[in-house]
């Protein structure tokens, strides 16, 4: 039971965190920001040249319960990882990428998205990593901030 959680931080993302200078979305979804394409579907600007950007994705975990109670009043904790690929291109250098981390970083590290009285997300601390694998690795220089969180509910 992970959708209420990515639902939160998606919404979470899109209107609580600082908005990012560079186009933005979920793993397996269209861009926000309508905007030119490469053959890859990474944007580009209006010379052809690759833009920077960010993918998002949810990885879950597995569910345990933590508290035994009566039915309806069960704690359970799913503990997940939320990534956010920041994407430059190459040879641009590091900083608008590090400028990047840092601030989806201070939005997310420690926050408590309450969904409703029995649901919430608790986001932990951030990590971020260089030299990431990606598909498009030859034209992007590729950071990746990782965000574990639990999703916390009762049922």
């Amino acid at each position: 039971m992970l959708g209420p959680a990515i639902t939160a931080l998606q919404a979470f993302i899109r209107t609580a965190a600082p908005a990012p200078t560079v186009p933005a979305r979920w793993a397996n979804e269209m861009w926000d920001d309508p905007t030119r394409f490469d053959d890859n579907d990474n944007p580009i600007d209006a010379s052809g040249d690759p833009r920077s950007f960010i993918e998002y994705e949810v990885i879950g975990g597995e569910n345990r319960i933590a508290s035994f109670r009566t039915t309806g009043h069960r704690m359970w904790r799913h503990p997940g990882l939320m990534r956010a690929y920041i994407a430059v291109p190459s040879r641009t250098g590091t900083a608008e990428a590090f400028t990047i981390a840092d601030a989806i970083s201070a939005a997310l590290e420690r926050v408590v998205i309450d969904i409703s009285a029995d649901q919430r997300v608790r986001m932990q601390d951030a990590s971020t990593a260089q030299g990431v694998a990606w598909m498009d690795r030859g034209n992007y220089y590729v950071l990746m901030v990782s965000v574990a969180f639990e999703f916390e509910y009762s049922a």
